[in-house]
């Protein structure tokens, strides 16, 4: 699953609250773009750390994000589920 990505990539599952904030503070921007999310911490992490953010403008997102979105990514569009 994680072939493509570059041999310098490395995978941090749980990271400290620490190393998690660290993670933040030294990060250029946080990419969240779920559609099904209800409600996203990292959201909140990454404002009270002070990293940038792009979220989607589903569900909870924008009201989360507050104006700290840049920009917001739009929802996607509606397809008929059903042919005609």
């Amino acid at each position: 699953m994680f072939e493509a990505w570059p041999a310098s990539t490395r995978l941090i599952q749980c990271p400290s609250r620490d190393r998690a904030v660290a993670f933040y503070r030294a990060a250029d921007l946080l990419a969240y773009p779920s559609h099904n999310e209800t409600f996203g911490p990292p959201i909140l992490e990454a404002k009270a750390c002070g990293c940038p953010l792009v979220t989607s403008q589903v569900s909870s997102m924008p009201e989360i994000a507050g104006g700290a979105a840049i920009p917001p990514i739009p929802p996607p569009s509606p397809r008929p589920w059903w042919p005609g």
